[in-house]
């Protein structure tokens, strides 16, 4: 337990301590790495309590309940980031694969803000088999036409 994530905070601690510039933005560094290592320490000493849920669900409660933050913030913060953080492109790689299933060969002069419509109402609608056709069908009938 002594050595437990130690290469990993170390690693985190060298990246997120350093000052980083983007083009004309300047970003300060996030952590204190010394201050941090110290922190994890402690801190894992603490988390090895919290084992019931997964990785996002424990983390709320750590925070909910506890002075995690307080106690220890730059541990909070790589957290934070981790928290931030997709571990996967496949939300991303469903969007393409709606975009490439809407914007078609026959749709190729979809304007984007069309596609995107498109996009959020596949992505965030309400299950083709949940839908009520005739409930939308009212809807149009009953707006004004357009020229």
């Amino acid at each position: 337990m002594v050595t437990f994530g130690k290469n990993e905070i170390q690693l985190l601690g060298d990246f997120y301590r350093k000052f980083k510039q983007y083009n004309d933005t300047h970003f300060p560094a996030k952590v204190n790495r010394i201050e941090l290592l110290k922190e994890w320490r402690e801190a894992k000493l603490v988390l090895k309590n919290y084992k019931e849920l997964g990785f996002v669900e424990e983390w709320r409660r750590i925070f909910n309940s506890s002075q995690f933050a307080i106690f220890y913030p730059n541990a909070a913060e790589i957290v934070f980031f981790s928290l931030i953080i997709p571990l996967s492109n496949s939300y991303i790689e469903r969007i393409f694969l709606q975009q490439n299933l809407i914007k078609t060969k026959i749709h190729n002069q979809m304007k984007i803000k069309t596609l995107n419509s498109h996009i959020i109402i596949v992505m965030n609608g309400p299950k083709l088999e949940d839908f009520d056709f005739e409930k939308a069908y009212n809807v149009w009938q009953r707006s004004p036409r357009r020229f």
